[in-house]
């Protein structure tokens, strides 16, 4: 069970949200990041102090600690700026010039802007910052927070993409189960929440049993020395500046120090790696439109308006020999079977093992989004396809609406059960949600991989009256509604006089 926030916790966040109700969620998830940055800069300084050759980045600028101006006023005198004034002329130019040597995260603060227009705003959002609610109580707690925030906020949504659910993540996650010797890559990373998850599920398998009984990752099997190698071979791509800052804060909340969230856009000529990631999760932009001026030549694929076409392929492109990946794609990619996208998925199954096909429904990514047809592809680089498991989820624990509350059915045990044993079960049963497919029946479909194209639906005979015995039954019926009427109409007569 995933460690939750307290309530009283949870109601302090929320009362910080409140008082950037007029901001978009980007706009909200920045500046509340801001500040829990410059929080944390003083208390990792801090802790760094013990170090005798280590010299404080606070040096000759001790009034840009949080520990200094969050005691200041609202108001503004002769000698002295308020704290609005203070954190805007002082303290944010202080981030805009941070050390890019020392600090890999500087240059995505160099543009940094301050937008909280009031004092008093300013002053109740560090008093809930610093309060004893939102104090750090464990190793996870900073990275609780964020979660949290983001779950509450469709930051996805202001810059065109869809959240996807954190149990949905987790699914993933468990199903091309992450080790500490990955090279781990999303190459649209959004907030970064598949690098997150996947990072938190290495700590947790070395993490000893005492500690997760206190709901605490320490990774204390894992050691310094293999855990700052994981920490380096985590890395996630966004072209946009906004989601490149809060995928980059989001890691270090949780305790990722020096995250490799990288600003540039993968599909373009501006990137050109290959090869170099053994585990890949992603759920790229489906549609977004593309200069094919742009485009990596080395795509084969060309389109203009068919993004995850190329994500597909840019994924392939990526894994190294034996690399696995999870990717969510539309299912106008799982039922092409003309053109590019039968070429594509040819290549797909040619080049890489297709474990598995798992449908998703429709509702899977409201409440914050819309309804979209999706599916998503696991599979493994240089290997050949023999057989592809199909599972057809139909409940994820949530209600097939809008809403999106608890409910009790749930299909990922299932799903991640019958992945694990596909190798050992036969899984030939296509009236069942889940079954296997042989690479040849694929091919001969087309490479269509789309779930019903390979489903055996029953069809159970229905059998209805006579004709004759239905008209008769039409006759009986039409006499006693007349019959009824005549009565009614009685009766009325009889009140009237």
């Amino acid at each position: 069970m995933k460690q939750e926030l307290p309530q009283e916790t949870k109601e302090k966040l929320n009362s910080l949200l409140e008082l950037f109700k007029n901001k978009n969620s980007t706009e909200t998830l920045e500046q509340i990041s801001y500040l829990l940055f410059i929080k944390r800069l003083e208390e990792d300084d801090n802790a760094k102090q013990l170090d005798d050759n280590y010299e404080s980045i606070f040096k000759n600028k001790e009034n840009c600690k949080w520990s200094i101006f969050s005691k200041m006023s609202g108001s503004q005198n002769n000698e002295q700026k308020g704290i609005l004034e203070h954190v805007r002329d002082i303290v944010f130019p202080f981030l805009r010039e941070l050390d890019e040597d020392k600090f890999y995260y500087a240059k995505y603060l160099k543009n940094s802007t301050f937008t909280i227009e009031n004092s008093q705003a300013l002053i109740e959002a560090i008093n809930l910052i610093a309060s004893e609610e939102l104090k750090r109580r464990s190793s996870s707690t900073d990275g609780l927070i964020y979660d949290y925030l983001l779950s509450q906020l469709n930051v996805e949504g202001d810059n065109k993409q869809y959240k996807t659910p954190d149990h949905i993540i987790d699914m993933m996650v468990e199903l091309v189960a992450p080790d500490a010797d990955d090279v781990i890559c999303d190459p649209v990373c959004a907030t970064g929440g598949f690098l997150v998850h996947a990072y938190e599920k290495i700590l947790k398998s070395y993490t000893s049993k005492e500690f997760l009984e206190k709901k605490e990752l320490v990774a204390d099997k894992l050691g310094k020395e293999k855990r700052a190698k994981l920490e380096k071979n985590i890395f996630g791509f966004n072209d946009n500046q906004s989601m490149t800052r809060t995928a980059m804060m989001n890691l270090m909340m949780h305790m990722i120090k020096n995250p490799n969230i990288i600003q540039n856009h993968t599909l373009s000529a501006r990137y050109d790696e290959q090869e170099k990631y053994s585990l890949i999760l992603s759920n790229p932009k489906f549609n977004e439109k593309i200069n094919e001026s742009d485009l990596n030549s080395s795509f084969t694929i060309k389109t203009a308006d068919k993004s995850i076409y190329l994500y597909l392929e840019l994924v392939m492109r990526l894994l190294s020999t034996g690399g696995r990946a999870a990717i969510i794609v539309s299912e106008g990619l799982i039922f092409d079977t003309k053109g590019q996208g039968k070429t594509l998925k040819q290549t797909l199954l040619k080049d890489c093992r297709l474990d598995a096909v798992i449908k998703l429904h429709s509702k899977i990514f409201q409440p914050f989004g819309k309804d979209v047809s999706t599916s998503i592809l696991i599979f493994t680089k240089s290997e050949k396809t023999e057989e592809v498991l199909f599972y057809e989820m139909e409940n994820d624990g949530l209600s097939i609406d809008k809403k999106r509350t608890k409910v009790d059915k749930t299909d990922i045990p299932d799903i991640i059960e019958k992945f694990k044993t596909k190798d050992s079960n036969e899984f030939n049963d296509r009236t069942q949600k889940y079954f296997k497919v042989p690479f040849k029946e694929i091919k001969d479909n087309n490479y269509d991989l789309s779930f019903n194209t390979y489903k055996d639906f029953i069809y159970e005979e229905k059998k209805y009256d006579s004709s004759e015995s239905m008209l008769s039954n039409i006759i009986t019926a039409e006499e006693n509604i007349l019959e009824n009427s005549k009565k009614i109409l009685q009766i009325t007569k009889g009140g009237l006089n």
